[in-house]
């Protein structure tokens, strides 16, 4: 009974302690996460007042979330994760205003096709990314569809996350109809080889 009674003892006191350690190493621990992404968070909110709210917001549903975080009345940044054609994978974040606006796009690690699937990550992509609204279309890169799609995969992670419809981020060109046109000619020439640039030129020299 006596051994029993202190091995009860003994394991409420290391249960005591482990939560004490934990109460005062978590607040370290989600500090240095913040630091370690502070000069992305800076980027996309210059003047921000940042908080780690990953606890609030990732859950065993949202496993390609890394990170989130408040820009205090401004809006929130996510760090996510997938794997593209690179089995590698890739690391990004991407900024919400508080009205759901994209104000805030950055690559963070890829090992995707140079000239391929890693323009997705470079500032040009970026710039077609950011000032998106919920009415707008997400970019696709031609050539890249299998890291675009994981691109798209992710943040529409992070929109139902943040509580907005990833439903309404389309895909770019989704359900768009192309208008038909009508141009007047004298004359059409098929085809741009041999035969068709001789006879434009032959065409072009008969006025």
């Amino acid at each position: 009974i006596y051994k029993t009674v202190l091995l009860g003892v003994v394991s409420a006191c290391a249960g005591l302690l482990l939560s004490a350690v934990n109460a005062v190493t978590a607040p370290v621990i989600a500090d240095n996460a913040l630091k370690q992404v502070q000069s992305t968070l800076e980027n996309f909110f210059p003047n921000g007042e940042f908080t780690d709210v990953t606890d609030k917001y990732k859950t065993d549903e949202t496993e390609l979330i890394d990170g989130v975080y408040e820009a205090k009345d401004e809006g929130y940044v996510f760090t996510l994760h997938n794997t593209g054609y690179s089995s590698d994978g890739f690391k990004f974040a991407i900024a919400f205003d508080n009205d759901g606006n994209i104000v805030g796009y950055e690559g963070l690690s890829n090992s995707e096709t140079a000239g391929k699937g890693d323009k997705l990550f470079k500032d040009d992509y970026a710039n077609q990314v950011i000032g998106l609204t919920s009415t707008d279309s997400v970019p696709i890169i031609s050539g890249a569809t299998v890291t675009s799609d994981a691109i798209k995969e992710a943040a529409k992670e992070a929109l139902k996350s943040a509580g907005l419809n990833p439903d309404d981020y389309a895909t770019a060109n989704a359900g768009k109809k192309e208008e038909d046109v009508t141009k007047d000619a004298d004359i059409v020439v098929v085809g741009a080889g041999g035969a068709g640039m001789t006879a434009a030129i032959v065409a072009a020299n008969e006025g």
